[in-house]
């Protein structure tokens, strides 16, 4: 299946399968933060110019930056105690504070959903026994759920 490449002014060079059912590309979330990025085509974008898609994305890029931390305190608050209680003693971490837990835990990816709702991947080295982090937020820029494993 022959891949379909645009280059966008913001997002860089993204690509797709021939249909266009998946678009993707790797932004800078923040400095530092590399992240893969990946527009899922369905229901109501399956028609859509994919320069409506590209703008989209941009702009939950722009509001993922800012929210980026309080992804972070979120994970935090969810997942450190079990990481302390139940994983730290397998870990090369041992028991963290909050702050180094935080620290440790960085974005990877972040899949945009038709709707402005995503899921967004975070890696935690081997804090987790190699498992990665996810958490959802809302089209409404809200959490939904609590964050949880991966893989």
């Amino acid at each position: 299946m022959a891949k379909i490449t645009r280059n966008h002014q913001l997002l860089g060079r993204v690509h797709s399968d021939e249909i266009g059912s998946l678009w993707e590309c790797s932004v800078n979330l923040q400095p530092g933060y590399q992240i893969g990025l990946s527009m899922i085509v369905e229901e109501n974008w399956k028609v859509v110019d994919p320069d409506v898609i590209f703008a989209a994305a941009v702009e939950y890029l722009e509001f993922a930056s800012r929210f980026e931390k309080k992804c972070r305190n979120r994970i935090a608050a969810d997942l450190l105690p079990l990481y302390n209680r139940s994983w730290a003693s397998e870990s090369e971490y041992g028991q963290l504070p909050r702050k180094a837990f935080s620290e440790l835990v960085t974005p990877k990816s972040i899949t945009l959903y038709h709707d402005g709702s995503a899921t967004w991947l975070y890696d935690c080295g081997s804090m987790f026994g190699g498992h990665a982090i996810t958490i959802c937020i809302g089209a409404n820029h809200s959490f939904v759920g609590k964050a949880g494993l991966f893989g």
